[in-house]
């Protein structure tokens, strides 16, 4: 195929001859020295600045791939006696048809496309795999190339010329009538069947062809199939009707439990979609459609029905497990969710979580949508994302499910406000008269963890104006307590007024204020609370010295 507009100039190809030549002896260092060896290092840069130099006088750098040549624009600029060792052979090997590096193939790139090159020059069962599934992992931003299956390219699996000359003979005589076909046969079965036997060699070659198919990487054909329907510029249903046919084997490998096939298949298909030859709307669009389906309820209701549990899956299979769903649309997350309640491991646990919170930053919606659904305790499991997820729409979240009707989702809400600032402070005092006590408990401890203004003015607006409801003497110490451990010097003056006052409080049942006041200024445990502490314990008023005794019995 001709990619050229017109033929190269004589200083074209001396830049590409140059940058083969630094390119080649660079992919062979890259394969003998480790890769942070000095002279795998050098090599690359070396290469990599002979790129750029080129790049600097033309845009870009395409190469057509032979068995034993690379050609650019229409002249051969490499070509050496087909060898495994040949990178034009092993590119060939492999059905890479051409390559093409763009302004901006830097270091990194040049060292990631070495690596790939080490890993599967061996077209053996050593080899990791081959170059085609190496560059689709790679994934390079700034490099291009078109394969084509060679298997697919092939003659018929079976070569009929590794049979012996007799047995082709035979195989190949004329087709007889009915009536001979039967005499033959019974000549046949009459005669020596050694014919019909296949010697030692025969049966090695025979043997190992059915082996190669047997072990044939179905995945690779499937994301080449979807590849070679993606380089079509037209838009046409075929890439549609290839990504359905992947949909049916994800939903067979979902349901035998082979993470590792779903990963594969999903891992390959997401760098198609966000490699360069996806840039067509309309591709982008099939693509999209295709992730919203296998990310759906529906699609992924296979992995709870076939899942035993998920608390049986080994570390790798585990790990396999959080890789797919991590390629997967946000909405994967309604899948996910019922999944907590089936498992009783807490590392299993911590790590759906995790999945959960990473595609609800992607999209809060699937999150929101749960919270607002009838089902306190797949609301309590969801506060914890929501504690995490940053931005304002979480904090508004869960500002509202103060208000759930579950103490467990309140407590949950409660506890993601670690930092308490201002707006927090304000936001936990709103339950300062939650109708649960443990919630109202959880809430004075909060404000009363350290000294804070706000929390200060709230709590002594609340106590001196008398704005509180709840008069149970337990909610009332638990608010002086907290007033307290908050305060400073400006609830000085409330706090002796309430301790030292003259009938303010009759004594008869509610003395509970003065217990307060005294038990407030044990908290504040400044000088001046001190000095006030020991003239209420000298008082001349007994209710003050009982108001100062029952405290210390309080704080015990």
């Amino acid at each position: 195929m001709d990619f050229s507009d017109a033929a190269p100039t004589t200083e074209e190809l001396m830049g590409v001859k140059a940058f083969i030549q630094s390119f080649l002896t660079g992919a062979k260092n890259y394969c003998l020295y480790p890769e942070n060896h000095v002279i795998s290092q050098n090599s690359v840069e070396k290469a990599a600045k002979c790129l750029q130099g080129f790049f600097e006088r033309f845009p870009d750098l395409r190469l057509e791939v032979g068995r034993d040549r690379l050609v650019y624009k229409n002249e051969v600029v490499f070509q050496e006696p087909t060898d495994p060792e040949n990178l034009a052979t092993i590119l060939a090997r492999d059905g890479i048809q051409w390559l093409e590096f763009s302004e901006g193939f830097d270091f990194e790139e040049l060292k990631d496309f070495f690596r790939v090159v080490k890993e599967n020059k061996n077209w053996n069962q050593d080899a990791y795999g081959d170059m085609v599934t190496g560059l689709w992992e790679a994934n390079l931003p700034n490099f291009r190339y078109m394969a084509v299956d060679i298997y697919w390219e092939s003659d018929a699996l079976i070569d009929f010329s590794v049979l012996s000359e007799q047995t082709m003979e035979v195989c190949s005589s004329p087709e007889p009538d009915v009536q001979q076909k039967i005499l033959s046969a019974k000549s046949i079965a009459a005669s020596d069947d050694s014919l019909w036997r296949l010697n030692e060699e025969e049966v090695k070659s025979l043997s190992k062809m059915v082996s190669d198919e047997e072990s044939r990487d179905n995945i690779y054909d499937l994301l080449f199939l979807v590849f070679v329907m993606l380089t079509d510029r037209v838009k046409n249903n075929n890439l549609r009707a290839g990504l359905e046919f992947v949909e049916d084997e994800l939903q067979q490998a979902l349901m035998q439990g082979d993470f590792r096939s779903a990963y594969r298949l999903i891992s390959g298909l997401s760098k198609m979609r966000s490699g360069p030859m996806c840039k067509e709307t309309w591709a982008m669009d099939d693509f999209d459609q295709f992730f919203l389906r296998i990310s759906s309820p529906k699609a992924l209701s296979v992995v709870s029905d076939n899942l035993r549990s998920i608390d049986t899956l080994n570390s790798e299979d585990l790990k396999l497990f959080s890789q797919f769903f991590l390629l997967l649309h946000p909405n994967a997350i309604y899948s996910l969710v019922p999944l907590l309640g089936e498992t009783r491991s807490l590392n299993v646990r911590q790590q759906i979580t995790q999945l959960i919170l990473v595609l609800a930053e992607r999209d809060i919606g699937p999150i929101e949508d749960l919270i607002s659904k009838p089902n306190d305790i797949v609301v309590e499991w969801l506060v914890p994302v929501l504690g995490q997820l940053p931005g304002e729409r979480p904090f508004e979240l869960l500002q509202k499910l103060f208000k759930h009707q579950s103490v467990g989702v309140r407590k949950q809400a409660i506890k993601q406000f670690k930092d308490l600032n201002n707006e927090v402070i304000k936001l936990l005092f709103t339950l300062v008269e939650d109708p649960d006590e443990s919630i109202r408990n959880m809430v004075l401890r909060a404000l009363g963890k350290d000294r804070n203004r706000v929390a200060e003015d709230l709590l002594l607006k609340y106590l001196e104006k008398r704005q509180y409801t709840i008069t149970n003497h337990q909610h009332l110490l638990a608010c002086y307590r907290a007033l307290g451990r908050c305060g400073s010097s400006p609830c000085f003056p409330f706090l002796q007024k309430v301790l030292f006052a003259k009938g303010w409080f009759p004594d008869f049942g509610k003395s509970v204020h003065r217990i307060g006041a005294t038990v407030a200024l044990q908290a504040l445990e400044t000088k001046e609370a001190k000095e006030i502490l020991e003239k209420a314990s000298r008082s001349f008023f007994p209710a003050v010295r009982l108001a100062y005794r029952k405290a210390l019995e309080v704080n015990r």
